[in-house]
């Protein structure tokens, strides 16, 4: 019996890593189209929900903190080329 050639395909470990290579791109993109909807106006409004959640505003400010520090590393890897859409917001 023989092996099917896309089973042969598959197991190529350089079909594999374009496979994964691939797969990461599309995560890269996706992840950069959602990364672009951010605005310190959607942030206000999650600030608003997570308030009347009970959510302090010392936790609040830590999200925005490591927020922001995404922003700012993706801008200095060069994954991203827009400013920090969250470096005017505040509590």
């Amino acid at each position: 019996m023989s092996i099917p050639n896309s089973t042969l395909l598959i197991s190529n470990p350089m079909t594999i890593s374009c496979i994964f290579s691939s797969f990461e791109k599309q995560i890269v993109l996706r992840a950069s189209r959602e990364a672009r909807k951010m605005s310190a106006k959607l942030f206000n409004q999650f600030k608003i929900i997570k308030r009347a959640e009970g959510v302090t505003d010392s936790t609040l400010n830590n999200y925005l903190v490591n927020l922001r520090s995404v922003y700012n590393y993706l801008i200095k890897i060069k994954e991203i080329n827009y400013s920090n859409p969250l470096a005017g917001c505040s509590l």
